[in-house]
């Protein structure tokens, strides 16, 4: 600042590794950013490389946002352009400023010790200064009118896709989504600052122009700019859409909702049915488990004969065959096909432990009836055990794998207990 002059406002730094330092608002304009290009450099990540800039018009300071990606906020409003007030506060990214009026004068120059060369220095004075009041008025004049300019037309948006009552499928599987296409043509007569995309009127994506701005140059009559983003779902519902437009003067313009149905696709349904159908067979498997086990328990304590024992194991083998067949009449999606497979060998098992009741019956049988001189003299029990045993490993590992796929392919909890 040169000697003499009075600096009439001045911008603090409260946080930062600037905290602290004064900036004296001395010249028509006064740029910020990140970059060393401008006026004032900001050491902050958050700030643009050139964020925005102050005009000063006589005792009037304007803020004035350059485009920047996370705006310039003035006492927690953002804003595209304002005229500071005393003790207003500017964010600037991660920076905090205060604007101060009146800063303290500086000091003035000591006098000239010649008459002849005071005289000479006061006329060049005058004249440096009377230079100075015209270029600063015509600078002056031209702001005014640039902040006077007058927008009232509001921008035009529309929303290209989705479309309207469109249907989206998810398929397998389901956890990982589906991406929706949005595609945004926006257009203001003299530019755009920002375009909101909404869904079920929560902001979701904000686009900042810069094709479209203020002053980017273009021979055409609008100033027109596309944006475009994948806007992952998570799962099936219906989802309204909204855009709305912002150009440099505040107008907005918004564009028409669109309805748009998520829905699950065939796979997905089908995934379902499969575990529908395969959870009435684990159930039926249960209920089989435990008439296996009261008849065996039974027969032991001699609450029923052997030969009752016998025929009843028989009919449990019959009804674990009927229930294998027809689990090998369903398709599993090729993601459940390990664990239908380990399904079936739980079956298998239990069937063999089925049939080996049934000897062992028969043998007890004989036994009583003194046709053995020991009981069980083929060791049937044991092999009972055996594969009783299979039974449950296998019905461990079923459970495990065909929950892990319900959880990842369709997003749903756990089925029945295989083990009961």
């Amino acid at each position: 600042m040169e000697p003499g002059t009075i600096a009439q406002a001045e911008l603090v730094v409260e946080t930062g590794s600037l905290a602290g330092t004064r900036f004296l608002l001395d010249r028509p304009l006064v740029a910020i950013g990140r970059s060393e290009n401008n006026d004032i450099m900001l050491e902050d990540e958050m700030a643009s490389k050139s964020h925005c800039r102050i005009i000063t018009q006589g005792d009037n300071y304007l803020v004035e946002d350059l485009g920047s990606s996370n705006g310039t906020i003035v006492n927690g409003q953002q804003v595209n352009s304002h005229m500071l007030s005393d003790g207003d506060k500017l964010y600037i990214g991660q920076t905090t400023l205060t604007f101060k009026k009146s800063a303290p004068a500086a000091t003035a120059a000591a006098p000239a010790t010649a008459t002849s060369s005071r005289k000479k220095g006061i006329w060049i004075a005058v004249s440096i200064l009377a230079a100075l009041i015209v270029v600063t008025g015509i600078v002056v004049a031209v702001l005014f009118l640039v902040i006077r300019e007058k927008d009232e037309i509001k921008p035009e948006v529309a929303l290209r896709s989705p479309q309207q009552n469109q249907v989206v499928e998810i398929h397998l599987p389901v956890p990982a989504g589906v991406d929706i296409p949005v595609n945004v043509e926006a257009s203001d007569n003299k530019g755009l600052d920002k375009v909101d995309v909404l869904v079920n009127d929560q902001v979701v994506k904000t686009f900042k122009a810069s094709k479209a701005r203020k002053d980017a140059k273009t021979d055409k009559a609008l100033k027109q700019e596309d944006f475009s983003f994948n806007y992952h779902v998570g799962g099936a519902g219906d989802y309204a859409f909204r855009i709305k437009a912002y150009d440099w003067k505040g107008n907005t313009g918004e564009a028409d909702p669109v309805a748009v149905k998520v829905t699950n696709g065939a796979d997905v349904a089908a995934g379902h049915a499969y575990c529908q159908q395969i959870d009435a067979y684990i159930t039926e498997f249960v209920l089989y488990k435990q008439k296996f086990n009261k008849v065996y328990t039974g027969a032991k304590n001699g609450v029923i004969t052997y030969y009752e024992a016998a025929y009843a194991f028989e009919e449990i083998g019959d009804q674990r065959r009927s229930l294998r067949s027809r689990l090998g009449g369903t398709s599993p999606h090729p993601s459940f096909a390990a664990a239908h497979s380990l399904f079936d060998k739980q079956i298998a098992c239990a069937i063999e432990a089925d049939d080996y009741a049934v000897l062992w019956a028969r043998d007890m049988q004989a036994y009583e009836l003194g046709l053995y001189s020991v009981p069980d003299p083929n060791g049937y029990e044991k092999k009972i055990q055996y594969w009783s045993g299979q039974t449950q490993s296998a019905a461990n590992a079923f459970g495990a794998e065909y929950n892990a796929r319900r959880a990842d392919q369709l997003g749903i909890g756990p089925g029945p207990n295989p083990n009961g």
